[in-house]
């Protein structure tokens, strides 16, 4: 079931910070006065044989590649994807024109089960825009006349959220630096100016709350903290999650959290230390997850406990988290052939340099992220090995078919376990608001999964037959009425949380806003 209304036209969103003191709320995101979460993943789809570095620079949004988001968005609205967080959507890229306006279209779906967007800017993420911060100063012209032109291009696109101003700039010696979060708290201001009912977001370096603490002050006009964290590992279980970022976040910021980045590869190295696929390492790849993932249900803005007892991060819960993009949707060849010289090297995966023992695959394979692989096809009997590469560089096997001035055809899609791991979260879990007051079903029919339907505060707890329900102590199979509950709330004002721990129920409860009667079914 989806949040959205068909007719709608336009999208407002708004960010609001929490408050203390005698009335203490937690921050929030909303959609036209929707509670969101976001359920994102990080977009940034390179064709095999392609690089981010090489035209068009990571924006394959625009209308000529076509056919690599219109493979794509069906099967992420069908998992249920909410949000794309992308790094360089600008309306122009070095003096050429890109027009987004066919892809926000699909995203949108005529506001039928829309995808959300949050554009990013490559030229904002360039560390020599500032530092030294003394040679920049042409560079940030040139970025911030990009930027704002695309704001305003875009600020009144319904499948646009809104904005990331930098990603990962927040370094030793930015952090120090206050001119430049002033200018950055200025391209805020500017962007909510230009484009009121959007949100910027700035995403960070996980650096332990170093930069949020020593700068939120600097950032008045930003809407949303976004951090690309990677904490956590596979086990022990009590580790499987974000250990105290939401605690120490709460504890210097009042805004909310949007975990722009977290996920891990899907590979390891073999004895030779060549890339190895192995089920054991997605096996363990799924329970890093269903785990991570668990962790920002628990803390996430509508929550109203830590979950003691059954949520094994509780010392460590705060409601500051507005959802998360998972990094990322697809395999990027090209990913370490700058760093390692191997520029011609975007056609084959390469392995990683760094152990990682966080991650399942005891590696940081940069390649290897994707929740989906990528296999080039022949196209008009050309051969993906025998494609010419781009005019400026001697290598073969690019994307783009210079005869024909076109790309080849797009890329194969292959879905890896992960991608079911965690589409069963997304469409299970959803902690949104209910609409107008009622208590709204927003569940998923297969895998684990959380349903809250919040809109007041929690009752008692108890475990029933296949799922443990917060707020109704009921058997299974009975119908909840009003008068079940002792609380002089309406039922309108009720919390209602219930876990699904099998997965081989389907549709484990049906609502009927109509009587106002919750009807749970094993």
């Amino acid at each position: 079931m989806t949040m959205e209304t068909v007719s709608i036209k336009k999208t407002k969103w708004v960010a609001s910070p929490g408050t203390t003191g005698a009335s203490v709320t937690a921050p929030s995101l909303t959609v036209n006065g929707n509670a969101f979460f976001a359920k994102g993943v990080c977009y940034q789809p390179v064709p095999w044989g392609g690089s981010a570095n090489w035209t068009p620079y990571g924006d394959f949004m625009i209308s000529a590649w076509n056919e690599v988001w219109e493979r794509d968005l069906p099967v992420m609205r069908d998992g249920g994807v909410n949000l794309l967080r992308t790094y360089n959507m600008p309306c122009e890229q070095k003096g050429v024109v890109h027009d987004h306006t066919e892809f926000l279209t699909q995203c949108w779906n005529g506001g039928d089960n829309p995808i959300y967007v949050l554009l990013g800017f490559g030229d904002l993420n360039n560390l020599a825009v500032y530092q030294p911060w003394e040679d920049g100063d042409s560079l940030r012209t040139a970025a911030e006349k990009v930027f704002l032109d695309t704001v305003k291009k875009y600020k009144d696109d319904p499948a646009v959220m809104g904005f990331i101003v930098a990603n990962e700039v927040n370094t030793s010696t930015t952090i120090d630096n206050l001119e430049f979060w002033g200018w950055l708290n200025y391209l805020c201001a500017e962007a909510k100016k230009n484009a009121p009912d959007k949100i910027t977001v700035m995403s960070l370096v996980d650096d332990s709350m170093d930069s949020v603490t020593s700068c939120g002050d600097q950032m008045p006009d930003l809407d949303i903290w976004g951090i690309n964290s990677y904490r956590g590992q596979i086990n022990p279980v009590p580790a499987n999650n974000f250990d105290n970022l939401w605690s120490s976040f709460q504890s210097v910021s009042n805004k909310p959290l949007l975990i722009t980045e977290w996920g891990a590869p899907a590979s390891t190295h073999d004895h030779e230390g060549a890339l190895s696929f192995s089920k054991a390492v997605a096996d363990d790849l799924n329970t890093y997850i269903t785990g991570h993932y668990k962790d920002f249900i628990w803390n996430v803005v509508t929550t109203t406990s830590n979950g003691a007892g059954t949520n094994p991060n509780s010392a460590n819960w705060a409601p500051v988290c507005v959802g998360s993009c998972y990094f990322e949707w697809s395999d990027e060849l090209w990913k370490l052939d700058v760093a390692s010289g191997l520029e011609c090297q975007a056609t084959v995966q390469n392995a990683g340099v760094s152990i990682n023992s966080a991650f399942p695959g005891g590696w940081d394979d940069e390649e290897c992220f994707g929740l989906n692989s990528i296999t080039p096809v022949e196209s008009d009997g050309v051969k993906p090995a025998d494609r010419l590469g781009p005019t400026s560089t001697a290598c073969k096997g690019g994307p783009w078919d210079f005869a024909e001035n076109k790309p080849y055809a797009a890329d194969v899609l292959t879905p890896r376990p992960s991608w079911m791991t965690l589409s069963n979260m997304f469409e299970g879990v959803s902690p949104e608001v209910s609409l107008d007051g009622t208590i709204a079903a927003v569940f998923g029919a297969r895998g684990n999964w959380n349903a809250t339907f919040y809109v007041g505060s929690p009752i008692a707890a108890s475990i029933v037959s296949g799922m443990r329900v917060i707020g109704a102590g009921v058997p299974s199979g009975t119908t909840v009425s009003p008068a079940t509950f002792s609380s002089s709330e309406p039922l309108a004002k009720m919390s209602v949380v219930i876990t699904n721990d099998c997965n081989t129920l389907n549709n484990p409860f049906t609502v009927n806003p109509g009587t106002a009667q919750l009807n749970f079914i094993p």
